[in-house]
């Protein structure tokens, strides 16, 4: 390595340009690798695949720098043909006994999974894809598989198990009119683990007496606020992690992804981490006042529609990416290849320069709109309150309490100074907020009041 590439520094537009050339890279190789995936030795030559994606991007690679030469050889290439020449050599090996192989395998996931998860032989097949063999089974049984690894009622079409062969991670997949796009599909989860783009294994912190308090909403103590505070942040980054690698592979099966990882009703983890923030936020152990509960609660909820924000971002780019490419590949393929060679980390200004190019704005920019989250925050202060005057053991407001409800709710929209902050530092449209707000509590009373509740708080809410 010269002493002029150790002095190189990349300016932005050749490095933007370095990881369009690798995205054409990788689209050019997995073309030609698939054409050799069914015949022996299974994989291209590698001075063949480097010819080939010479011919096929169009940049003259001749014209880049050294710098970006290197980058391309050394993190493009040679570690991704490493990877196919790993799943040709198990290929090989497989292919000389597949029957036993194949048994071997299946008993092996049952030891692996105690005894739990037997899958039949005669209802389960090995699909190869270019980094990775998935395990394609019929309906039923892999729902035994997605119930031990996922979860019952998971609703997902495959997976990349915690199952481990030579070739790391083994996918599990349902056998369906669609599954050869959900093979790829897992198969680029465990390209990205290949190449340490996606942890082994995302754990999160142990509960804690902290947490186990916080989730009863019991006995919480001074200091479990920062624990919980700590363990939300945790989960919402695992979320924001996965959020970032569920696009390439979808883009890929030519989806955009239709599981919103913030649905916090699809994702238990983070609901449950939300619930014990905000149940530390009003415990009386914090002593903090009604104005210092409200900002809390607020920031909480900002914290997560800023990582959703994030999320529609790469979306809105991806669309639009799709949308406006006119050259001689399929528009998905060519969006994904970009989303798949992005680096850990990446940034959605990032994303947008090497989608769209230095610059270009979306068409349709996302944004949070503020009313909502200010809505949800004065309807949770309400039924806060009136629930310390609820009777023991009751978990529906009574009808004899709806009138103290609506007057609580109107009482902590009419003092501003309860969430003047939040109002000074974010753009909110109270009229709007107001509808959410009557909206929400329309959904506590019972069903009889909920007309009435409507109109009288449409009257005595003043903006």
């Amino acid at each position: 390595m010269t002493e002029r590439f150790l002095e190189e520094r990349p300016t932005i537009e050749q490095t933007i340009n370095t990881f369009r050339v690798a995205a054409d890279m990788f689209l050019a190789g997995k073309e030609l690798a698939f054409q050799r995936l069914h015949t022996y030795p299974y994989i291209p030559d590698n001075q063949e695949l480097a010819e080939h994606i010479t011919k096929s991007v169009a940049t003259d690679l001749h014209s880049l720098t050294e710098w970006q030469r290197s980058f391309l050889a050394a993190n493009g290439f040679m570690q991704t043909y490493a990877l196919l020449e790993r799943r040709a050599d198990y290929q090989k090996k497989f292919m000389l006994h597949p029957v036993e192989v194949t048994e071997n395998l299946l008993s092996a996931l049952w030891r692996s999974t105690n005894w739990k998860v037997k899958l039949d032989p005669n209802k389960s097949d090995f699909v190869w894809s270019l980094f990775s063999v998935a395990l394609v089974t019929e309906k039923e049984e892999f729902e035994k598989a997605a119930a031990y690894y996922v979860g019952k009622n998971s609703q997902v079409a495959g997976f990349v198990s915690l199952f481990a062969t030579e070739l790391g991670r083994m996918p599990i997949v349902m056998k369906n009119k669609d599954y050869k796009n959900t093979v790829w599909h897992e198969d680029i989860h465990t390209f990205h683990l290949a190449m340490s783009y996606e942890p082994e294994n995302i754990q999160l912190s142990p509960s804690t007496p902290e947490i186990e308090r916080a989730a009863l909403d019991k006995d919480i103590q001074l200091g479990d606020l920062a624990i919980n505070q700590f363990h939300f942040e945790e989960v919402l980054e695992m979320a924001r992690h996965q959020m970032r690698l569920e696009l390439p592979a979808a883009l890929w099966s030519r989806e955009m992804p239709v599981v919103d990882i913030l649905q916090t009703t699809k994702y238990r983890d983070l609901q449950f981490a939300f619930d014990t923030l905000i149940n530390c936020i009003y415990s009386d152990a914090e002593g903090f006042s009604e104005a210092e509960q409200i900002t809390r609660h607020f920031d909480a909820q900002k914290t997560f529609l800023a990582v959703d924000l994030e999320r529609r971002t790469l979306l809105e780019t991806a669309r639009q990416g799709i949308k406006n490419y006119t050259g001689a590949q399929n528009r998905w393929d060519w969006t994904a290849a970009r989303a798949t060679v992005m680096p850990p980390g990446f940034s959605t200004h990032f994303f947008k320069a090497v989608v769209l190019g230095k610059g270009v704005k979306l068409d349709n920019e996302p944004t949070i709109n503020f009313s909502k989250p200010l809505a949800i925050t004065l309807i949770t202060h309400a039924s806060r309150k009136i629930q310390k005057e609820l009777p023991e053991q009751c978990d529906q407001l009574p009808k004899e309490l709806v009138p103290r409800f609506l007057d609580i709710i109107v009482e902590i929209f009419s003092q501003k100074k309860l969430f003047e902050s939040t109002l000074e530092h974010h753009t909110i449209n109270l009229h709007e907020a107001k509808q959410k707000l009557i909206h929400y509590a329309t959904k506590i009373v019972p069903q009889g009041f909920r007309g009435k509740t409507e109109k009288e708080l449409n009257e005595r809410l003043i903006v």
